[in-house]
């Protein structure tokens, strides 16, 4: 009988171990209640985020404690995907109890104008912009899609947040003063975005940072830095000149595909990691240049871009009406090699091995090439 009851006290003690939790919605806030903490956290309407369409709209205040079956509950955060897709909410006021934000909670409010925080919250605020930050350190968390054109990121800002400012598309530009790595995302697709002006020693673009800144003319910063991650200008179509600083030593994949506006690329001597297609697309460049004292990298007398050894060739540049023959030691043509050439006739080496993914894609002028038998491998 002894055993029953000890047995039976450990599976009552087990079962009320587990988080008890309700969905309520009040005064059109939708909550995720642990009745066992007594937390209330802001969440979507119905089993998933996409259950629902625009749930909140206009303004959305979230108060800082609810009641739920007589009992007064305090609101401690918002959940992950909270406010997804929800296209017309205008602004948002979190008060002071929040301590806990997942980031995903805003994404695709596509018009949200200010998030506002209460000034005695000791874990969040919100700037003059209405962007999200928090405290210690000093984290620039989220801008609202449509914050306005011109924002200075403030000195004491430490870092921002992957994908911080995703899809601002009416941001125009950006002035950092204390930020030294620009992390993954942070300015993906902001379409209006034109000028990017550092004070500070910037040393590291993430990947993806500027993708699809389709009107990103203007980068101007310190002789400082040091990695460009993958994709980091990935579709930058109207990005004209790029300063590779002498700092710089490593280009992530496609770093700057598809910047169909780019003029000439000059590599820096301590140059050391070059991704695949870094320049992949880019018609309009018409060297590309590498100082004698580079260790890993060459260009020719065309300005077709090699590594040292000349056994892989990397990128070319338009090469507009010549007939080019590819060095006799090349044993692999890289992924989109030769991409928006306008070479008309090419004489491909004995020795080559390997033809990787769209190395002729968009040679429209292309009118004469001749594979050699000593090609093992074609990549779709």
């Amino acid at each position: 009988m002894k055993s029953f009851n000890r047995t039976l006290f450990a599976f009552v003690a087990l079962f009320l171990s587990f988080p008890l939790f309700a969905e309520v919605e009040i005064e059109g806030v939708f909550y995720r209640i642990d009745e066992n903490k007594n937390e209330a956290y802001v969440t979507f309407k119905g089993e998933t985020h996409r259950s629902e369409e625009n749930e909140y709209v206009g303004t959305v205040v979230i108060p800082n404690k609810i009641w739920f079956k007589k009992d007064s509950i305090s609101v401690v955060g918002i959940d992950s995907l909270a406010f997804s897709q929800c296209e017309k909410i205008i602004s948002l006021w979190i008060p002071e109890t929040v301590s806990k934000i997942a980031l995903s909670a805003f994404n695709g409010c596509s018009s949200l104008r200010k998030i506002f925080v209460d000034k005695n919250n000791p874990h969040f605020f919100s700037d003059k912009y209405g962007i999200l930050h928090s405290y210690s350190p000093v984290v620039l968390l989220k801008a609202p899609e449509m914050v306005v054109d011109n924002v200075e990121v403030s000195a004491m800002v430490d870092f921002i947040a992957p994908y911080a400012f995703n899809k601002c598309r009416k941001l125009e530009k950006i002035v950092l003063y204390n930020i030294d790595f620009i992390a993954e995302g942070v300015f993906q697709s902001c379409s209006k975005l034109r000028n990017i002006i550092s004070y500070s020693e910037l040393k590291h673009i993430g990947n993806r940072a500027f993708y699809a800144c389709s009107n990103l003319k203007t980068l101007l910063m310190t002789d400082s830095l040091i990695t460009i991650g993958n994709e980091a200008f990935y579709g930058c179509s109207s990005l004209q000149n790029f300063y590779f600083p002498q700092s710089l030593v490593e280009i992530g994949d496609r770093a700057f595909f598809s910047c169909s506006n780019l003029q000439s690329v000059e590599l820096p001597e301590g140059l050391s990691k070059l991704g695949s297609a870094v320049f992949a697309n880019c018609s309009s460049v018409s060297n590309f240049s590498v100082p004698e004292g580079n260790s890993y990298w060459l260009v020719d007398e065309h300005g077709v871009l090699f590594n040292k050894d000349k056994t892989i060739l990397l990128g070319s540049p338009s090469l507009k009406s010549v007939r080019y023959s590819i060095p006799s030691s090349v044993q692999i043509i890289d992924e989109y090699a030769f991409s928006c050439s306008e070479v008309k006739w090419l004489r491909l080496p004995s020795k080559l091995k390997e033809i990787k993914k769209s190395a002729f894609q968009f040679c429209f002028n292309l009118e004469e090439v001749t594979l050699p038998s000593s090609v093992e491998r074609i990549k779709d």
